[in-house]
């Protein structure tokens, strides 16, 4: 990624960003000049009654680049065209990506660059595109990046990715669990022995429903069915019985969320349960937040 973005970004961001950031963040595979690098702080799962929960940020720690980087050093031939990894059509991620742009974009004769989006599967396809170049930027869940950059979670075989850098936070993210109104689930118990969309593979519906998994020592058995249909199908296999769970990690509000409550009447139950507490505990890098009710239309 070419130093001109990185320092127009970084002034950018400064400028007008808030005091105090959330995740996602928004990486890069090619280190600043800086020779600190701020590891991200991690988002929270939400602990939802239909006022849904929002996470609230941990701590960043600091990363000391272990030496010097040369400033001409490129990773990318093409350091005139940068490209974004983003996600879903109907989630946050890609108009987020589109925004970035568009700053980017509205410089492009004096940066003498050209910035284009790319719909991705999420996170954990975007750090991939990274790793194999065919990203330049990404917007990636924080708690994913972490354990990229770690080499911790499922990136224990593949090592750790110590080439991802951090450029700044973008917005809260939840874990937002949708069902029908007429649905008899209630709490996130009432899960065991549905049908849940798990999502695709290195999707961010997958890394959600994982995570949910894990609080409560579930796995894909414990459900009915696991599907593993794209952010853009559950929304219609709610509304057509053909699953009862739809799963998203997501900031608010959100198109998605929208979607499926015009369309079908549905609503977000509460994750408030006493193994999420007790995982929270032991994870620090995940918080409960509110988000306000009122959002949706439904």
């Amino acid at each position: 990624m070419s130093y001109r973005l990185f320092y127009f970004l970084l002034f950018t961001l400064c400028t007008l960003a808030p005091a105090s950031w959330a995740s996602p963040e928004l990486v890069t595979s090619q280190p600043p000049a800086s020779p600190t690098i701020a590891v991200p702080s991690l988002q929270a799962p939400a602990v939802v009654p239909s006022a849904a929960e929002v996470p609230v940020v941990a701590d960043s720690a600091i990363k000391t680049t272990p030496e010097p980087v040369k400033l001409d050093a490129k990773m990318h031939p093409d350091d005139k065209n940068i490209v974004v990894g983003t996600g879903s059509l109907i989630g946050i991620y890609y108009p987020a990506g589109g925004a970035i742009c568009r700053l980017i974009n509205r410089s492009r004769e004096a940066l003498d660059l050209r910035c284009s989006v790319e719909s991705t599967a999420g996170s954990i396809d975007n750090l991939e595109g990274l790793r194999k170049g065919e990203l330049d930027l990404a917007i990636v869940q924080s708690d994913i990046q972490a354990d990229a950059f770690g080499g911790k979670g499922k990136y224990r075989d593949q090592g750790a990715f110590e080439q991802l850098r951090f450029l700044f936070s973008l917005h809260n993210e939840a874990f937002t669990v949708v069902v029908k109104r007429d649905s008899d689930i209630k709490r996130l118990d009432d899960l065991a022995g549905k049908v849940v969309n798990v999502g695709p593979v290195n999707s961010g519906i997958r890394a959600a429903a994982e995570t949910i998994m894990k609080t409560k020592s579930w796995s894909q058995t414990s459900f009915k069915a696991t599907p593993e249909l794209r952010a853009d199908e559950q929304i219609q296999a709610l509304c057509d019985g053909k699953i009862d769970v739809m799963i998203l990690a997501t900031g608010h509000p959100t198109s998605a969320v929208q979607e499926v409550m015009i369309k079908c009447e549905a609503r977000i139950i509460n994750l408030d349960d006493e193994a999420v507490r007790l995982y929270l505990t032991s994870h620090k890098e995940y918080y409960p937040a509110t988000i306000p009710g009122g959002l949706y239309q439904g």
